[in-house]
């Protein structure tokens, strides 16, 4: 018979026991007898315990395993930041400007003059048009999948570029998406070309544009027969605050 020393407080302990006499912490290599008899049925139960716990104890972790974890712990906080500065409010969202009554036939009517003289559409009156168009939402294809909900639209206008800036509810929570554009083409055949994209304070990569810009367009929609006679207007300049524009 031999002694065995207490891993956990020191004390010697013999062959007899499995559990340490001191401090009743598990002792290790306990035998299945002492010289020619068999342990107790007590020690016995508590040896086949102890075996039980150190056959289930699980494998210390690879390398690998340990690479997978770091990998999906900096992935999720990543992706917790994306979401933060998507959800924030931009510091580049212009403010709510006066809304010019019966917005609608004063942008048709400039449309129209433009055909015998350079007429201009000014940022308050697209934005006035924009903003009594109300908020829209897209019916769901299918049930119990919620849809955003297009609260408002709103255009600034730039030497040279145009931003469009929406904001969407989604679930109940806002979101505010931007995008610049500038224009393209020659008489008759005019088209915006996105430049860049935000949501919130988050800047997207150029690969997501195309992505974006269906999303802000259909926020846009009512104004889609304004947007197809500015389209094939015979010139057309964006300066600040204000559209010119002549057609045929």
């Amino acid at each position: 018979m031999s002694d065995r020393t207490c891993s956990s407080c020191g004390a010697v302990n013999t062959d007899a026991v499995v559990y340490c006499s001191s401090c009743g912490a598990l002792l290790q290599g306990v035998q299945s007898a002492v010289g020619d008899l068999p342990l107790s049925s007590t020690v016995a139960v508590a040896k086949r315990r102890s075996e039980r716990i150190e056959a289930d104890r699980p494998a210390a972790p690879s390398a690998l395993s340990r690479l997978k974890g770091l990998f999906l712990y900096a992935l999720s906080v990543v992706v917790g930041i994306v979401i933060v500065l998507a959800l924030m409010q931009p510091k580049n969202f212009p403010p709510r400007t006066p809304s010019l009554p019966n917005a609608r036939p004063v942008v048709q009517k400039i449309i129209s003059s433009a055909r015998f003289s350079p007429a201009v559409l000014s940022q308050q009156v697209i934005n006035s048009c924009l903003d009594q168009q109300g908020a829209m939402t897209w019916e769901s294809p299918v049930k119990l999948v919620p849809m955003p909900v297009w609260e408002s639209s709103s255009v600034e206008l730039s030497p040279g570029k145009i931003t469009l800036f929406a904001k969407i509810s989604l679930l109940g929570r806002p979101i505010q998406i931007s995008e610049t554009f500038h224009p393209a083409g020659n008489a008759g055949g005019w088209s915006l070309v996105p430049e860049a994209a935000s949501i919130g304070l988050l800047d997207l990569p150029v690969s997501l544009l195309p992505l974006v810009t269906p999303l802000l367009r259909a926020g846009v929609a009512p104004f889609s027969a304004e947007l197809t006679s500015l389209a094939a207007a015979q010139t057309l300049s964006i300066r600040s605050g204000l559209v010119e524009f002549t057609t045929r």
